[in-house]
């Protein structure tokens, strides 16, 4: 695995990659109308790039180049997206992008919104709840939760 700095040109693999992540690895935690919504919806590839470029974002690649995770967080410490392949689940990639972003984005709270799938993750790195919280993605209801992890110097 190589980490490196996300480049205009993994846009389109890494919305690729955040659909097949919600469609495959989080059924496990939302209907089949969720994901269907989800996973479905209308992103356009220059607002999504945009916001990577405006954020510290990081992708994660095998030893073929392709694109197996990505993160990004914006200055304040909010971490926006974390997605990590299906096939390459429980590997460490997850970790090695949170650990890359608390290095290069020194705050003394990072915060997400965080998926039922992802919540047990997040807590192994220090994050808790703060509160459970509903979103609605064209007009369907999802649970995820506020986490944060507070760091002390």
């Amino acid at each position: 695995m190589k980490i490196r700095s996300y480049r205009e040109n993994d846009a389109i693999p890494m919305l690729s990659l955040f659909r097949q992540t919600v469609k495959i690895v989080n059924s496990a935690d939302y209907s089949v109308n969720q994901i269907k919504v989800w996973s479905g919806r209308k992103i356009d590839i220059q607002v999504w790039n945009e916001s990577l470029l405006a954020n510290t974002a990081l992708v994660v690649c095998d030893d073929h180049d392709t694109i197996i995770g990505f993160a990004d967080m914006n200055i304040s410490g909010y971490l926006d997206r974390l997605f990590v392949s299906y096939r390459c689940q429980h590997r460490g990639c997850a970790t090695l992008l949170i650990h890359e972003l608390q290095r290069q984005v020194v705050v003394k709270r990072y915060y997400a919104f965080v998926s039922i799938t992802a919540k047990s993750f997040f807590e192994s790195q220090g994050f808790r709840v703060v509160k459970e919280n509903t979103v609605i993605i064209e007009k369907v209801k999802f649970r995820n939760y506020l986490m944060e992890k507070r760091v002390v110097n």
